[in-house]
């Protein structure tokens, strides 16, 4: 078994795979929670104390979780995307992270974030030609998909939460 850990801008998820190598796949268990990691962050560029508390929590169930389950911290892939990426206190939040549950999270470039997105989408339906538009919480990645192949990629600081707490803010 593996595990890959999303540590979106909005929502964190946990994706369980079982496999065996060369021949199939198959995903055996999910975990999804609203973690919000970046709100407020287009304001301060900081990621606020309660969403970092929400975050640790969640990752902190996510472990104990991927151990009952019999993963080990090296079959756990966790990644982040914008909100931690751009965060100035980012780095102070992995810290945190990987101090309380062990496990080590990879930031992903936006060029890497929106290839994930490229990949996602090719292996998941017929497309051939045509756009791939990936929009989380904190940002949006364009990429041109030509006979199946990835073209020109491109990301922009357009995620839900950003714009929301933008366009529309209060509660």
């Amino acid at each position: 078994q593996v595990a890959v850990v999303d540590l979106g801008s909005n929502s964190w998820r946990l994706v369980v795979f079982t496999y065996a190598p060369g021949s199939w796949w198959k995903r055996t268990d999910e975990l999804y929670e609203t973690v919000r990691i970046g709100a407020g962050l287009g304001a301060s560029g900081r990621l606020g104390f309660e969403a970092m508390q929400r975050g640790l929590e969640t990752l902190s169930v996510f472990e104990r979780f991927c151990r009952a389950e019999g993963l080990r911290a090296p079959d756990v892939h966790v990644v982040a995307t914008s909100a931690i990426r751009e965060a100035g206190n980012g780095a102070r939040f992995l810290a945190d992270a990987e101090s309380e549950t062990g496990l080590k999270v990879e930031v992903l470039s936006a060029h890497d974030e929106a290839w994930f997105g490229y990949v996602a989408a090719v292996n998941t339906t017929t497309m051939r030609d045509g756009v791939v538009l990936d929009i989380g919480g904190g940002s949006l990645q364009l990429t041109e998909v030509s006979d199946r192949q990835a073209g020109a990629i491109a990301s922009f600081s357009l995620g839900a939460v950003r714009v929301t707490e933008e366009f529309l803010p209060g509660s």
